[in-house]
């Protein structure tokens, strides 16, 4: 619960898969703008300047096949389009942006903003099957591959998924348990691939049912995927995948005491795969950052964070350091509560709720939040600023549904959405 390493995060920036995010996640939380000045010039770095999309070739001299167990898939001699990679370099691009931003870097911001958009319309054009309501590889002579799994639902994390019905395309394609909402989701191949579940010989090798990547889940495909669900604003499928991951760390746990970087829906252990990952503990970082976590996405740079908890049972997080803050909530099927240097500052009183991009504003706060049921809301204000300025305090109704609230002094605004 401590604030992150801003060293080792330095250290990760150029790492393809996880060292833009590993950066930017450390700043927000942090606010170590000097960590993210050393950091910057190394962000999206191992992809270069060009607005190409990654192709991996069958001669693995490509990025694609450089990090060790990419689940990308061998198809043949042909060389692809890599989804995954690709997917990596836009983000590192949006990440970078948003960094140029925080460190007022206007001319880098307005470049990185031209070549985003330039990207993602080739992004969009060259992986999106409208077919199938899905992302996938595509042969660079022009066809899809026609395999699908995980990285399908990587650019969820990104501003790639940019219309309602892509998005509603891909929700539906991730929680259809045929597919992808397995007992071990999110399979690096689809449950309805003739390859999945299959064991296998390779070169007189005996690969087991869901091994080498045909059928098991990798939790870090599984946390971007899970991010990438609270960016879009998906908050129950999030919260669904979320919990089936915190079921799969169980069995995993009661079994191994350990969890490892490749997840079964048998439950056993992939012999190719380290039955000890510290990978393996972002499955575990997804559930508790549905309680409680900061707000890493859009323009809007300010402090913020999201909490609460709409599937019901009670959760509570406590001392999560953000902004130099010490955060805790604790959420019942009946009320929230969010606590900030031990001064309470939100209560909901009357059912559960999720609370999203709640930050302080002048004299006052703002957020978005979702019940079922009607609230009585109490707010303290200010929230993260010192704690010695003059409070004020605030009580009102709320009818059920999604509402944007406004606080300025004395008064509120609660918009229905």
């Amino acid at each position: 619960a401590g604030t992150p390493d801003a060293e080792s995060a330095v250290k990760l920036a150029s790492e393809p898969v996880l060292g833009a995010l590993a950066v930017w996640t450390t700043y927000v939380l942090s606010r170590d703008k000097s960590m993210l000045e050393k950091a910057y010039p190394k962000i999206g770095s191992v992809f270069g300047d060009d607005l190409k999309l990654v192709v991996s070739g069958a001669d693995r001299r490509e990025i694609a096949y450089k990090l060790t167990g990419s689940p990308l898939k061998e198809l043949g001699a042909e060389p692809v389009y890599a989804l995954e990679f690709s997917t990596y370099k836009l983000l590192a691009l949006e990440i970078k942006a948003m960094a140029a931003k925080a460190l007022g870097y206007e001319r880098d911001y307005n470049g990185l903003t031209e070549k985003i958009a330039a990207y993602t319309v080739a992004f969009n054009d060259c992986f999106y099957d409208g077919r199938l309501g899905l992302y996938m590889d595509r042969y660079v002579s022009g066809g899809f591959t026609g395999v699908y799994g995980a990285t399908s639902f990587l650019p969820l994390i990104t501003s790639a998924v940019n219309s309602n019905d892509v998005l509603d395309a891909l929700l539906t394609n991730l929680t259809d348990e045929k597919k992808f909402f397995t007992r071990a989701p999110v399979p690096t191949l689809s449950a309805d691939h003739p390859a999945y579940g299959k064991a296998v010989f390779d070169k007189l090798t005996y690969i087991a049912p869901y091994s080498g990547y045909t059928g098991s889940a990798v939790p870090y495909l599984d946390y971007m995927i899970y991010s990438g669900l609270v960016r879009q604003g998906a908050e129950k499928c999030a919260e669904m995948l979320s919990g089936r991951l915190a079921e799969l760390n169980k069995e995993y746990f009661l079994r191994y005491a350990s969890i490892p970087d490749r997840l079964l829906p048998n439950y056993k252990l992939d012999s190719s795969g380290n039955r000890d990952s510290l990978s393996g503990t972002l499955i575990g970082l997804a559930g508790a950052s549905g309680v409680l976590d900061a707000e890493y996405f859009g323009t809007d740079l300010r402090p913020a964070i999201s909490f609460g908890v709409l599937s019901g049972g009670r959760h509570s997080v406590s001392g999560i350091k953000m902004f130099g803050r010490t955060l805790s909530v604790s959420v019942t099927p009946d009320s929230a509560t969010l606590i900030v240097n031990g001064k309470k500052v939100f209560e909901a009183v009357g059912g559960g709720v999720k609370v999203r991009r709640f930050a302080e504003r002048k004299n006052g706060m703002d957020f978005y939040i979702t019940s079922p049921k009607s609230l009585t809301l109490t707010l303290s204000y200010p929230v993260f600023t010192s704690e010695k300025a003059a409070g004020r305090v605030l009580r009102f109704n709320l009818a059920a549904g999604k509402h944007r609230v406004s606080v300025s002094g004395k008064d509120f605004i609660a918009e229905k959405i």
